[in-house]
């Protein structure tokens, strides 16, 4: 309505007036259909790196607990581990995986050991997670 008051009150002083305002009409439209575009898109993939926070992190939880009492004692039961060590194959960073894997194939004497490099690995990764620091001891100084 007010292109067509503007273009009867002022002379067009070229002859493709017209044909102007609508391709800058146009680029508007296309413009915010864009932005409209890329905003659903940033807003669907921050929901879905949320809920995948929300699984992750009580499963991590969990599982931490989980080996630490199988570290302090042997009466956890084997196939609870496998499952849970399968699990964290699962829901695990690519570390986290690698020490999974190898912690199956370790043979009995070197589990305790791989247990705690599993552990330390959790650990860190939880308190990335929660936005928790890192304490620096002797153990862990290279975990940041």
């Amino acid at each position: 309505m007010l292109m067509l008051f503007i273009a009867q009150t002022v002379p067009p002083t070229d002859s493709h007036w017209l044909l102007h305002t609508l391709v800058g009409a146009a680029c508007v439209f296309f413009g915010s259909l864009l932005n409209n575009w890329i905003n659903h898109t940033n807003t669907e993939m921050s929901e879905r790196a949320s809920r995948r926070h929300d699984l992750r992190t009580p499963f991590l939880i969990e599982a931490y607990r989980t080996l630490t009492k199988a570290l302090r004692d042997d009466t956890t039961d084997l196939t609870e581990l496998t499952a849970l060590l399968s699990d964290l194959e699962l829901f695990g960073t690519s570390k986290e995986v690698q020490a999974a894997q190898a912690l199956q194939a370790a043979s009995a004497q070197q589990r305790k050991a791989r247990l705690q490099d599993l552990l330390a690995l959790m650990r860190a990764d939880l308190r990335r997670t929660l936005l928790m620091s890192i304490p620096k001891t002797e153990g862990n100084s290279n975990d940041a």
